[in-house]
């Protein structure tokens, strides 16, 4: 099966976006944890100074871990999907992708795109991941990298046919 298209700034964002999402509650996790060790130890370095066992050095140092504690706690969850999607804009932009046609060959070997005049050949077995949406399939090959295939593309032919495709080189799970 062949399917060719161009891709839209908000469809690579909605890929950005999904791909964020994947990871996103373990970077919540890890901002709120960061956050919190922060606030706590940034008193403890302020009471240190009150002690007069503490440079000016540590007073500044106290100071950051308090600003960027609450930078964690209250602002990462805002303003982190706004940098992504920021970033996805300028990236789209930066390889060309507004007006270059992509196209995928797809079979049980695997797919091969083609963009650029050039052909990336990717076995089934690479694809870490399928993930299906409303709006897409996506081929996750690592944590921010994959194909996107907007259903827009495809007949829905195409469609049943990828997704049979999909489950028989998907691994099967041990009962």
């Amino acid at each position: 099966m062949t399917i060719s298209f161009t891709l839209s700034l908000e469809e690579y964002q909605r890929f950005i976006a999904h791909m964020s999402s994947r990871n996103l509650k373990e970077k919540q996790r890890t901002s709120t944890i960061t956050a919190i060790m922060q606030i706590i130890l940034a008193p403890m370095f302020l009471f240190l100074r009150a002690l007069g066992n503490l440079s000016f050095v540590g007073y500044i140092l106290s100071a950051i871990l308090l600003l960027t504690g609450v930078y964690h706690l209250f602002f990462f969850q805002k303003l982190y999907p706004r940098a992504l999607q920021k970033r996805a804009a300028q990236t789209y932009e930066k390889r060309g992708y507004q007006n270059t046609p992509f196209t995928l060959h797809i079979n049980t070997e695997g797919v091969t795109h083609t963009s650029h005049e050039k052909d990336v050949k990717i076995r089934w077995q690479d694809v870490k991941t399928f993930d299906e949406t409303d709006d897409a399939f996506y081929f996750i090959m690592a944590e921010m990298q994959g194909l996107i295939l907007p259903k827009r593309a495809c007949h829905e032919e195409e469609i049943v046919a990828l997704r049979q495709i999909i489950d028989d080189v998907r691994p099967k799970k041990e009962s």
